[in-house]
């Protein structure tokens, strides 16, 4: 038999394990819902190589970071070093997306730390390039000789040493050729392929850009020799100050050629037989002919000449329309 009070102590000694056991499985939830390996943790950059632009020295990465749901994100942190030297604070938060300009030359390290800067959590590096060469714009490419051989046009982008884009003959832009190249020093190797030459082998040439780098010179598929000249950008709509009114100009352009519309005095009038040589535009100007005016094999009226010259930046133009000069140019849309 039992002696008294036996019973009682079996009692207390079972509720205590209860207890205990309650008590593991509690701290067993909490450390599982702090656990890290519930959400990793990241921090990414897009691009992780920034090709800077030509004229600021400068391009943007975005990088994105989530320190994730264990117990080293409370409080998390990021900071960047550039080129080896101190660590400066990006970030206070431990989630988040944010756009930073890198310069010329520059490598940065962004890390994601926790608060106390004690541990790197997760890091990523990103540098920053400069294109020493870029064949990024239009260009009208002529043939070197007599060969009768009709202009070339490449409109083109570039991405590092990657340019893409895409080239016409003539003023044929409805058949186009995708352009697919690459850039080594000053010189662009690249392939042509197009659907209206699909039993054809793709075209393949190679330019060598000139030390100004406002043209090139080389060959399409062994033909005949060409050089390239930069051809502005005249298309868009266009506002300006013409002698003491305004005037409003939406051009269109193919190549080196282009048209469009003239509107000015509350009169619209038309811009034909429009040519670019150089950085200059030169065209007609035209109306359409009056039911009251004499008949003519035309139905448009000749009033006279513009002449536009395009600065460096492609974003302004001085010039003169139908003798009157332009000032204060605005690109409006392109």
């Amino acid at each position: 038999m039992s002696g008294p009070g036996q019973g009682d102590t079996k009692m207390r000694t079972i509720k205590d394990r209860n207890v205990k056991l309650s008590g593991l499985v509690l701290l067993a939830g909490i450390l599982l819902t702090l656990s890290p390996l519930t959400r990793a943790q990241t921090i990414t950059a897009e691009p992780e190589t920034v090709v800077v632009d030509k004229a600021t020295k400068k391009g943007s990465t975005t990088i994105t970071w989530d320190a994730g749901t264990g117990v080293t994100s409370v409080g998390a942190t990021v900071w960047q070093q550039i080129n080896g030297g101190k660590e400066t604070l990006v970030s206070p938060d431990a989630k988040g997306s944010q756009s930073i300009l890198v310069g010329a030359g520059q490598t940065r390290v962004f890390k994601l730390r926790t608060l106390i800067k004690s541990k790197v959590l997760a890091s990523v590096t990103v540098t920053a390039v400069e294109t020493k060469v870029s064949f990024a714009g239009m260009w009208v490419a002529r043939p070197q000789s007599d060969s009768g051989d009709l202009p070339m046009t490449f409109k083109l982008q570039q991405a590092g040493s990657k340019v893409t884009g895409f080239a016409f003959f003539g003023n044929n832009d409805k058949q186009k050729a995708d352009f697919d190249g690459e850039v080594s020093g000053s010189t662009l190797k690249f392939r042509l392929s197009s659907s209206f030459r699909r039993n054809e082998d793709s075209p393949t040439g190679e330019f060598v850009m000139a030390q100004d780098g406002r043209s090139f010179t080389g060959k399409v598929s062994g033909g005949t020799p060409v050089i390239a000249t930069v051809l502005p950008n005249f298309a868009g709509v266009w506002q300006a100050k013409w002698g003491d009114g305004t005037l409003q100009l939406i051009i269109q352009q193919t190549g080196p050629q282009a048209g469009g519309q003239l509107a000015a005095n509350s009169g619209t009038f038309i811009i034909t037989d429009g040519n670019i040589s150089g950085n200059t535009l030169r065209f007609k100007v035209m109306r359409q002919r009056l039911p009251t005016e004499p008949l003519s094999a035309s139905p448009f009226m000749y009033l006279g000449t513009g002449e536009l010259v395009m600065d460096e930046s492609g974003k302004l133009f001085t010039g003169h329309v139908l003798g009157k000069s332009t000032s204060d140019v605005t690109l409006v849309a392109r």
